[in-house]
């Protein structure tokens, strides 16, 4: 992500400041840029093996549903709010569906290897719809009913019946009522969107010309933040989702980029070139009060704050390379100890983000081949394993909030594009979450659940 802005790096000028930088001398500052970075990358091809080595093995699910009673335009969009059902739970993996079983009393389902049944029904009334949801657990005999009902038959339904069957049989998960905001490319232009999990519910919330890159929500999902390139310069955006009001909260010369607000609300985080490096600086919630909190040479970058906000990493290049960094952090968005290196092979590692369980940092390595992979590191052990190999250029890597999940954007195959996959922590099942005629770079989770 940061090499992409050192590459728009521009020589643009703030009237309101009345200053002009001088365009050879960006040009050379860029240029040691890339050179710091570009080093030789030795070992981190070696990395190729997957987090628990093994298959995991899927819960075997028997599904029935029923449009028993319905009309032809009911049943239409029942089996519509079936195929969105099946694809959620296709998305988060983990479960194997089971369709073809003549008379499926419990014993012969058991004989057939299944461990869970749900039965599904529809209930259409003219301005609502209800979805009735049985779901018996064939291993451990527990059994639930569950009735769901929404005003509208094509909203998110489908979603909370998914959580419910997911939650019913391997565990708690909230996935499926989470916000996505994304930087997308159509049409030569970068605008921001909101959409579901599964990419479906697009809302496009910015209309200007200007480039965008690293969003990120505040903590109670009323804002997002992120950075944008405008006539005059760089500049850091809060942009309130209610009222649709956008608002500069940090307009300086040089790179204005990556914003993380810290979980407790009252002050941020972001990566500023305010001296001759891009550094780690810190501010009030409204961006007043910048202050420099990296000290060491060289690039600090790329901040990520963990869920409690007492931890945070970051890229720093002060080993000669980008490396992968580990710091303690308060409340005030005060570094505080020292910082523990957590990457030493690759020359090249970027885009950190901490797992809400503070157990794993997934991060984007560069190989030798310059190929730009998703890798794991596990915290207790600093052992280092792929998500991603020889599966096209992967970028800008979240956790989602329950930690079971990598969300990435990758450019594969014949396509142009980058798109949003997910994938679980092995990197065995990587599903596409968007697949339209746009580019996905970079884009953040919501923290707070939809209804």
């Amino acid at each position: 992500m940061f090499l992409l802005w050192m590459l728009f790096f521009s020589y643009y000028t703030y009237a309101e400041l009345s200053f002009s930088p001088n365009k050879d001398s960006l040009k050379d500052s860029t240029q040691k840029v890339l050179q710091a970075i570009n080093g030789d990358e030795k070992s981190i091809a070696q990395v190729n093996i997957r987090v628990q080595g093994a298959q995991i093995r899927n819960f075997r699910l028997y599904s029935d549903f029923s449009f028993a009673g319905l009309n032809a335009a009911n049943k239409k969009l029942a089996e519509e709010i079936k195929s969105k059902i099946e694809k959620d739970l296709a998305l988060v993996s983990g479960f194997e569906i089971v369709k073809s079983v003549k008379s499926p009393t419990i014993e012969l389902l058991k004989q057939q290897g299944v461990e869970g049944k749900i039965d599904i029904s529809f209930k259409f009334t003219q301005n609502s719809v209800s979805i009735e949801l049985k779901a018996f657990n064939l291993i451990n005999n527990q059994y639930i009913n569950k009735t769901i009902e929404s005003t509208n038959s094509n909203n998110r339904i489908h979603h909370h019946i998914a959580k419910a069957i997911f939650d019913m049989f391997i565990g708690q998960e909230d996935i499926f009522l989470r916000q996505i905001a994304a930087i997308k490319t159509q049409n030569n232009k970068q605008q921001i969107v909101l959409m579901d999990f599964d990419g479906n519910n697009q809302k496009i919330i910015t209309q200007d010309n200007w480039p965008k890159i690293s969003p990120s929500f505040s903590p109670d999902g009323k804002s997002l933040f992120y950075a944008v390139i405008t006539e005059q310069g760089h500049g850091i955006i809060e942009h309130d989702l209610v009222s649709g009001k956008r608002v500069f909260r940090t307009k300086t010369i040089g790179v204005n980029m990556e914003p993380k607000i810290h979980p407790n609300n009252s002050c941020m985080i972001a990566s500023l070139s305010l001296e001759k490096a891009t550094n780690l600086y810190k501010a009030n919630r409204d961006g007043s009060n910048l202050t420099k909190i990296t000290q060491s040479l060289g690039m600090n970058l790329s901040a990520f704050i963990n869920q409690k906000g007492d931890k945070i990493v970051y890229v720093s290049d002060r080993s000669g390379n980008p490396q992968i960094y580990l710091q303690n952090i308060n409340a005030k968005c005060d570094l505080e100890g020292s910082a523990k290196r957590l990457t030493f092979v690759g020359n090249y590692n970027q885009n950190p983000s901490l797992s809400n369980d503070d157990s794993y940092v997934v991060f984007v390595g560069r190989d030798e081949n310059k190929v730009f992979d998703i890798f794991l590191i596990e915290l207790s052990n600093l052992k280092v394993s792929r998500i991603t190999q020889n599966q096209g250029v992967n970028k800008s890597p979240i956790f989602s909030t329950s930690s079971r999940y990598v969300l990435f954007s990758s450019q594969r195959n014949s396509d142009n594009n980058s798109h949003i996959y997910i994938s679980n922590l092995s990197g065995n099942n990587q599903m596409k979450i968007t697949s339209d005629n746009a580019s996905y770079d970079s884009f953040a989770i919501n923290p707070i659940l939809l209804q």
